[in-house]
């Protein structure tokens, strides 16, 4: 089908290419999102919208895609707690559909054949721990509950030398330096980089119904940040 997430992952010794499926099918949002990203991207999601779902699935596809020797993914959470708890559950549901994936739950890591890819799982807590690694793809994920610095001062100057490539997705929490990000990337200033904003009212993901039950019973100022994306 059109909107089924494939992953392409090359056969060097036929020089064709394997689809693979990690059981993972987009929303048609998510689909047109896949669609249209550019260098860099800046997603402004409500609730539930399926963001770390979505993320996993780009990373895995970007790590079987790479053709450069030992493409290095990184997927950045607020927390080391948030990216154990939450996202690493999320990452081996989809990728252990694929042949030759190994799992290292030490290091929140996953290694593939293809290439020698890898994905890890990385916190934003100490930003300069992260310091020397090379960079394809790094995904920053509530990325307004992180510091500024661990994009500028440690992943982009990662990114360089293999012209990678980096995401922020996240809620807004006022207009911090995610909401100046995503003001930035949706201007159109700069073609390396696209905004995306989802608001609940508009995706038809939660049911009319229910976004009004959540309006009833939320907070207006909570309701309109956590779901229709108001930043003030």
């Amino acid at each position: 089908p059109p909107n089924r997430w494939r992953l392409g992952l090359r056969a060097w010794s036929t020089m064709s290419e394997q689809v693979i499926s990690t059981g993972f099918v987009p929303r048609p949002l998510q689909f047109k999102v896949a669609a249209e990203l550019k260098r860099f991207n800046v997603l402004v999601t409500h609730r539930r919208f399926g963001k770390t779902h979505f993320l996993a699935n780009l990373l895995i596809d970007r790590a079987l895609r790479c053709q450069l020797p030992m493409p290095r993914m990184y997927y950045v959470a607020p927390t080391f707690a948030m990216a154990k708890r939450i996202v690493w559950d999320v990452f081996k549901r989809y990728a252990s559909h694929l042949p030759g994936a190994e799992f290292n739950e030490n290091d929140l890591r996953i290694d593939f054949g293809h290439q020698k890819a890898r994905i890890q799982l990385l916190s934003a807590e100490n930003p300069r721990a992260n310091v020397g690694v090379y960079s394809d793809y790094v995904v920053f994920d509530e990325y307004g509950d992180q510091v500024p610095s661990v994009f500028t001062e440690v992943f982009r100057p990662t990114l360089s030398d293999r012209h990678g490539h980096a995401s922020f997705a996240g809620t807004l929490r006022g207009t911090n330096h995610f909401y100046k990000l995503y003001e930035y990337a949706a201007s159109g200033a700069d073609p390396e980089w696209t905004g995306f904003n989802f608001k609940a009212s508009e995706t038809g993901i939660i049911p009319a119904a229910e976004i009004e039950s959540l309006r009833r019973t939320m907070p207006e100022e909570e309701f309109l940040q956590e779901y229709e994306n108001d930043p003030h």
